[in-house]
């Protein structure tokens, strides 16, 4: 492992606008494609002001140099004594999409008619999160909610039919997007602030043979009413079906761009990168952040690769360094690809490890 400074990054929380005082250790979190991102912080020796702060259900945000990078709510809080006969004080906090995991989607009648997944997200958004779009999006022909089911979960089969994904802004909004374009700093081996790099390569991602099923009310002859497609895929060696049904009405064009989209984001699983970096920052000083594009390059494995940043996690402890815990995904994981482009040609990747 490569030796490198330590590095302290200045961390803020308060809570509506309440500064928390004597933060003891600091942990973040967050994933392309999970709708919440997660911090969890420590309090020593806290006052009265901080902790009945804690427990007014306010707005709290993090922010690291002044940037923020998490606004959300708490999930829990724990109490500890310590040795010295002192208080500590742990708190679990998601960002304010957690609304939209926790509770049912409410809607005056439960179905949507040619409407975008961003129209109906915004429908359902009744907590004034806020959801936003940077892709071109198609209408949805008919979708209806199943009783009960959380804003999250019928946002999700919306999303998977779609192509698309379910992440979230710094500023606790929805975003549905694609894999990223923007580009950070390339991440060597041995240079500033990389401390290791670990390639992974999975074949369970991988499946052979792929069906679509699908529902198509406006057309009653015999072939489109239930529309199917198949697929092959001649990566994987053996025998390994994957079955997709669909969650809105499609017909066959569609079902087709769906089994591509599957066949993607599979490859895409297969192939990640673990990296430890000193800090918060990549080298060109900007903080880490969720799906966006890195090369990643490690010369004693012969590793060369354009990848997407699919998870980060930064630690902090008092007195101690900052550290920053990276996984990178071929973006095929994430990308949206046209039914018509040949299979094998990965969005952006082009390191020598690629399993597809």
């Amino acid at each position: 492992m490569s030796f490198l400074p330590t590095i302290f990054e200045p961390v803020t929380v308060d809570i509506n606008g309440l500064l928390l005082d004597n933060l003891l250790d600091f942990q973040y979190q967050a994933k392309a494609g999970d709708i919440c991102r997660a911090l969890n912080f420590t309090i020593g020796a806290p006052n009265i002001l901080d902790v009945a702060a804690l427990f007014f259900f306010g707005e709290v945000t993090a922010r690291i140099w002044g940037q923020v990078v998490f606004k959300g709510y708490i999930d829990d809080i724990d109490f500890d004594s310590t040795p010295s006969g002192g208080v500590k004080v742990s708190v679990k906090l998601r960002s304010k999409t957690q609304d939209m995991v926790d509770c049912s989607a409410i809607h005056d009648t439960g179905e949507f008619k040619n409407k975008t997944i961003l129209e109906i997200a915004q429908e359902l958004d009744i907590f004034g999160i806020g959801v936003t779009s940077d892709v071109e999006l198609s209408p949805v022909k008919i979708f209806r909610l199943n009783q009960g089911e959380t804003v999250f979960n019928a946002l999700s089969r919306l999303a998977k039919d779609q192509g698309v994904i379910l992440t979230n802004n710094q500023d606790g909004s929805l975003k549905i997007t694609r894999a990223g374009n923007m580009v950070h700093f390339p991440i060597v081996k041995g240079m500033a602030p990389t401390k290791n790099i670990k390639v992974n390569i999975s074949l369970a991602s991988l499946f052979s043979h792929y069906k679509a099923i699908g529902q198509n009310n406006e057309d009653d002859t015999d072939d489109n009413i239930f529309p199917e497609y198949e697929a092959e895929n001649s990566a994987c060696k053996r025998y390994r079906p994957k079955i997709i049904n669909n969650q809105t009405e499609a017909d066959k064009t569609r079902l087709e761009q769906q089994v591509f989209w599957a066949k993607q984001r599979d490859a895409g699983k297969a192939l990640k990168a673990s990296v430890t970096c000193a800090g918060f920052r990549d080298g060109a000083f900007q903080l880490w952040d969720i799906n966006k594009l890195a090369p990643v390059i490690d010369p004693a494995m012969g590793f060369v690769g354009l990848m997407l940043v699919e998870t980060i996690n930064f630690t902090q402890k008092k007195g101690a360094g900052s550290i920053t815990q990276l996984t990178l995904c071929d973006p095929r994981a994430y990308a949206e690809k046209n039914a018509e482009q040949p299979e094998g040609q990965p969005q952006g990747v082009t390191n020598r490890w690629g399993v597809m």
